[in-house]
């Protein structure tokens, strides 16, 4: 456990703006520096998770589990459950290096929790980290859409210690990508600026991978994005997905996969659920929206975990000045490769991207 890690059974107490607000920061963009949306990850148990818009949350996680300044928030959880402890792995917003890494916090209640630590983290951008098991190994599949590749990690030692397998698919932008396990392997992602999302098959997790299929937005627009793991009830496969029509990440939805024989051949929205599974309470944590949802099935019930975000004034001047370099950094780095590309001289065999 790390120095600064303690137990977070309640939210955390913040400056929570109205999500009227929204129309304020996109007046004056430079409030983005004093007023962001953070989100949390909070945590629920229900028998059924068709009804997790009307469970009551229990324990919440924040980046207060970091002990220090460098964390804007946390998002994207994934849980499992080892030899009787919950770990849930999560994005956490490093402002420091102006990059997510994947952190991990554990519990044995589902209702106090400790940071573990950083599970994996990258010269690149990383979050959406899907974690799961298969044939006695735990695997990790995190976002690292920067790198234009989806990438397999496994578990050398669990729960910190992870080392990369394969790339499964290359060559763009890659968000969110989802993964489950039906006779064969089934991968769909987010392809980043897209209308669409792609459809990956592949008869061995490692390799093997090729698309299938592409769906583009139809009359459902703003219903692509993954939104957690995709999970199976009754024999039927269902995909958590976000909806972003006036931002984003407004509220969750769910689709049903239409299979048909050894390929997913569509989906639809599920009926007989209320649409959508999650949105935003207008007040709380939760307040301005929600995105994500997973789950692990434990004596008989759903052990949930579901993020949302609310507009937070921080008036902290190191986090002031760490959101400063960052954007600093983030506007400045497009420049530098334009740069970079013209002065560097043209030789045999380097590329000039």
């Amino acid at each position: 456990m790390s120095e600064g890690s303690k137990a977070t059974p309640f939210v955390p107490q913040r400056r929570r703006l109205n999500p009227g607000a929204l129309r304020l920061l996109k007046a004056f963009p430079w409030l983005r520096f004093l007023v962001y949306e953070e989100f949390i990850i909070s945590c629920a148990i229900t028998r059924e998770i068709f009804n997790i818009g009307e469970a009551t949350y229990i324990s919440h996680l924040s980046r207060d589990l970091f002990g220090h300044s460098a964390i804007e928030f946390v998002a994207d959880p994934f849980v499992t459950l080892k030899d009787g402890v919950f770990y849930v792995f999560f994005e956490a917003m490093n402002l420091k290096k102006g990059r997510g890494e994947i952190a991990v916090a554990e519990s044995r209640d589902f209702l106090h929790w400790k940071l573990t630590g950083t599970a994996l983290s990258e010269k690149w951008h990383l979050s959406y980290p899907q974690v799961f098991w298969h044939g006695g190994a735990c695997y990790l599949v995190p976002e690292s859409g920067e790198q234009k590749a989806v990438s397999l990690y496994r578990a050398a030692e669990f729960p910190l210690g992870w080392e990369k397998v394969a790339d499964l698919v290359e060559g763009r932008e890659y968000l969110d990508s989802s993964l489950f396990f039906d006779g064969e392997w089934t991968m769909i992602s987010y392809p980043k600026r897209s209308d669409e999302v792609c459809v990956f098959r592949s008869p061995a997790l490692e390799h093997g991978w090729s698309q299938v299929a592409r769906w583009s937005k139809g009359d459902s627009a703003d219903v692509l994005r993954p939104a957690g793991r995709i999970f199976n009830v009754a024999g039927r496969w269902y995909r958590p997905v976000q909806r972003s029509a006036e931002f984003y990440g407004q509220d969750l939805w769910l689709k049903r996969l239409e299979l048909t024989g050894p390929d997913v051949a569509s989906e639809q929205l599920a009926l007989g659920v209320r649409q959508p599974l999650l949105g935003p309470a207008g007040t709380g944590w939760n307040s301005a929206c929600m995105h994500h949802l997973d789950f692990v099935r434990h004596g008989g019930d759903c052990y949930v975990v579901t993020d949302g975000a609310s507009l937070v004034l921080d008036l902290s001047p190191v986090r002031l000045l760490y959101r400063l370099r960052y954007q600093v950094r983030k506007r400045a780095a497009p420049l530098l490769g334009k740069a970079r590309r013209l002065v560097l001289p043209r030789t045999p065999g380097r590329s000039r991207a």
